[in-house]
């Protein structure tokens, strides 16, 4: 299929060169779990073809921008909690960074792009504790 593709792109593009593969190109490719369709081989030969400039194709690039390798990518039921924990968990985060500030300068809501009510409320929502009296450190 990947040959397919790298015969219709030189067409398409007006190619001078043939392409060819790098010598780990198809093992690399292997390694991915392709959760996209035909046209996502497709449009990664096609990038793959325009990032080599001439040079043997290689795919190594698509594994770094963080596509879907079925060999590094290993979730288990362990690492699965619910969105109100993880979102629970980034507040608390945030507020031992900010010992406990949550407006202003510096403060929780600055970084995370909230506005102070919309943090208050979804503390209050989540049953994390806010105020004077409550110390967060890191």
């Amino acid at each position: 299929m990947v040959h397919h593709f790298i015969g219709k792109k030189f067409k398409e593009m007006g190619l001078i060169k043939f392409p060819v593969l790098a010598d780990n190109a198809i093992e690399c490719l292997n390694r991915y779990d392709w959760p996209g369709n035909v046209r996502e081989i497709e449009n990664a030969v096609e990038r793959a073809i325009i990032l080599s400039k001439g040079k043997p194709i290689r795919f190594d690039d698509i594994l770094k921008a963080g596509i879907h390798d079925k060999d590094t990518v290993n979730i288990t039921d362990n690492d699965i909690i619910n969105l109100n924990e993880a979102i629970s968990d980034h507040i608390v985060k945030v507020l031992k960074k900010t010992r406990g500030k949550i407006g202003g300068h510096g403060g929780a809501t600055q970084l995370m792009g909230l506005h102070p009510a919309t943090l208050r409320h979804r503390m209050r929502r989540l049953n994390i504790p806010f105020g004077r009296g409550v110390k967060y450190q890191n």
